[in-house]
């Protein structure tokens, strides 16, 4: 989401896989109910205030990946 960086080469090839704001991507992992995402700790931390569904499936101190699934085994 908003990252392009390195994945220019990508999102320049393929740019309706690009997620452009925050905003985008809460619609698309609400309407995505097998959805995964790697974000920071801050990231996830916001979007959970904000309610959005998600699942811990593993964290670090860098990273948080979570699931759409809320019944989903880590």
């Amino acid at each position: 989401v908003q990252y392009k960086d390195e994945l220019g080469f990508g999102i320049a090839r393929e740019p309706e896989k690009f997620i452009p704001d925050v905003a985008q991507f809460e619609k698309i992992w609400t309407a995505d109910r097998d959805a995964l995402a790697l974000m920071s700790p801050d990231t996830y931390e916001k979007l959970r205030a904000q309610g959005l569904p998600m699942r811990v499936l593993a964290r670090d101190t860098r990273r948080v990946i979570v699931s759409r699934r809320l019944d989903a085994k880590p």
